[in-house]
C-alpha cells in the first residue's frame, strides 16, 4: 500500500487545513505569551532528520528495545534504529513488506515486530520475514502484554492476538469505526485498553467492552492511551481539544491550555519527573506538570512542526517524531 493511499495519512492531510488555521490564530498570541517554556533554559536539543541517517523526515512512531536501542517507523523509509552512534534500517529491499511503518514491538524473546502499510514483519537474528496471512492489512499498533500475548491493531480488519503460536480475531461487525485501531496498552490491573476511530475499548481476559460517553468518555477518536505513575489513564483525541482522565471510577476533561481551539493530540509521554508530555499536530508540544499545560518552545527548526509520537527513553530523554522535519529529541540534562 502506498503512502498517498493510507487512510491514517488522508485524515492528517485533510485536518490539516483547519489545523493551520489554528496555528495562524495562535502565532499571535504567542508572540506575548510568558508562560512557554525556552528550549534555552531547557537541557539540549539534538536533530535527526533524512539527512542525518533517518531516510525521512516523516515519522509515525518511535520505541525503545530491552538493549536501548531506538527504533523509528518512518513514512517511506521503512523502519529504522539508532545504536547510540549510528542510524541503520531495513526496508523493502530487505524484505520489508511496505517501507510505511506505523508500529514497533519487541516480544520476550528479543524478536522485533514490525506493523507496516502492507503487512505484518518480523526481524529474528538479523533476518526479515513476514506472516502471509496479514498480507495488505495495514497494522497500526502493536503491543506486548504481560502474559506475552501480543496484540496487533490494524486499520480496518479489526484486532489480532497472537499466543502460543495462534492468532485470535476479533472484529466488531456492528460498529465499524471500532475497527480502526490506533492505540493499545495495559494497565496495571491487567486491563488491555485499545484506542480506536468510535470509542476507547477494554479486554479483561474474557470479552471486550466499549467505553464511551455512556460512561463519561466523551472522545470518540482515541489516537493515543497512557497510564501514569498515579494509575489514572489519559486518553487523546485527534479532534478534540479536551484530554480525558480517568482515575478508576470517573472520567474528568482536561483542557489542553494553550491557546489552541483544536489540539489534535496523537501520542503522550511521561518522563523520569512524572511530567506528562502531549504532543500535537497543531499545537507543537505541550508539558503538563500536575497543575497546568505550560506549551514549550522548540528549536527554530521545529517550530512550525506537527508532531506525531514521542517516547521518553530510560535516561530521561524525550524524543518527539514530526510529519516535516524527523525526529527533535530533548536531552535532560
Amino acid at each position: 500500500m502506498s503512502a498517498s493511499m493510507n487512510p491514517l495519512l488522508t485524515r492528517i492531510r485533510n485536518s490539516m487545513a483547519i489545523l493551520l488555521l489554528a496555528c495562524i490564530t495562535v502565532a499571535c498570541e504567542d508572540e506575548s505569551a510568558r508562560d512557554a517554556l525556552d528550549p534555552g533554559t531547557l537541557g539540549r536539543w539534538i536533530t535527526y532528520n533524512a539527512g542525518s541517517g533517518l531516510g525521512d523526515n516523516f515519522i509515525w512512531n518511535i520505541y525503545e528495545d530491552s538493549q536501548g536501542n531506538i527504533w523509528t517507523g518512518t513514512n517511506d523509509a521503512g523502519v529504522r534504529t539508532f545504536n547510540g552512534t549510528n542510524w541503520s534500517g531495513y526496508t523493502t529491499n530487505s524484505g520489508m513488506l511496505s517501507n510505511t511503518v506505523y508500529a514497533v514491538v519487541q516480544d520476550a524473546d528479543g524478536d522485533m515486530w514490525f506493523g507496516t502499510g502492507g503487512g505484518l514483519n518480523f526481524l529474528i537474528d538479523g533476518l526479515v520475514y513476514y506472516n502471509e496471512n496479514f498480507l495488505d492489512v495495514p497494522i497500526t499498533a502493536l503491543y506486548e502484554d504481560s502474559h506475552r500475548r501480543i496484540w496487533m491493531g490494524t486499520y480496518g480488519a479489526g484486532i489480532y492476538m497472537y499466543f502460543n503460536g495462534s492468532f485470535y480475531e476479533a472484529y466488531f461487525a456492528g460498529r465499524k469505526e471500532y475497527n480502526y485501531i490506533n492505540s493499545i496498552t495495559e494497565d496495571k490491573s491487567g486491563l488491555i485498553w485499545f484506542g480506536t476511530e468510535g470509542a476507547a475499548i477494554d479486554f479483561d481476559g474474557n470479552d471486550f467492552f466499549i467505553v464511551d460517553s455512556t460512561y463519561g468518555l466523551h472522545n470518540q477518536d482515541i489516537t493515543f492511551i497512557l497510564e501514569d505513575s498515579w494509575d489514572q489513564l489519559w486518553f487523546c483525541s485527534f479532534h478534540n481539544k479536551f484530554i480525558s482522565r480517568y482515575d478508576g471510577k470517573n472520567f474528568e476533561e482536561i483542557y489542553l491550555y494553550h491557546g489552541y481551539n483544536i489540539a489534535g493530540t496523537l501520542s503522550m509521554a511521561e518522563d523520569l519527573d512524572h511530567n506528562l508530555w502531549f504532543v500535537t499536530a497543531a499545537g507543537g508540544i505541550i508539558k503538563y506538570n500536575g497543575i497546568e499545560m505550560i506549551p514549550v518552545k522548540t528549536p527554530l527548526s521545529h517550530q512550525d512542526e506537527s508532531f506525531s509520537c514521542s517516547l521518553a527513553d530510560r535516561n530521561g530523554n524525550l524524543w518527539f517524531g514530526g510529519l516535516k522535519h524527523g525526529i527533535l529529541v530533548y536531552i535532560n540534562e
